[in-house]
């Protein structure tokens, strides 16, 4: 989905060569917008154990930041 994104950062790697934003690259930082929007944002709760989760998927590496709980009604809370 964020591959016209990155397709931008192709090439020249100087930071302030030119760049234009495609009609896709503008949809798909839109859908990033409204995701982010959606989602709900936790404090963290210091009585709680602070969680890493690394994700790699196709060698590219994420980290996620949260905590976890049994007895919340949403068990896994994003940081």
């Amino acid at each position: 989905q964020l591959s016209p994104l990155f397709n931008i950062l192709k090439g020249n790697p100087e930071l302030t060569s030119p760049r234009k934003l495609t009609p896709e690259a503008e949809r798909a930082l839109e859908e990033v917008q409204q995701a982010i929007s959606n989602r709900q944002v936790y404090r963290v709760d210091l009585t709680i154990d602070i969680l890493v989760f690394l994700v790699t998927p196709a060698f590219h590496s994420t980290g996620i930041i949260a905590q976890w709980n049994d007895q919340w009604p949403d068990l896994l809370h994003i940081l």
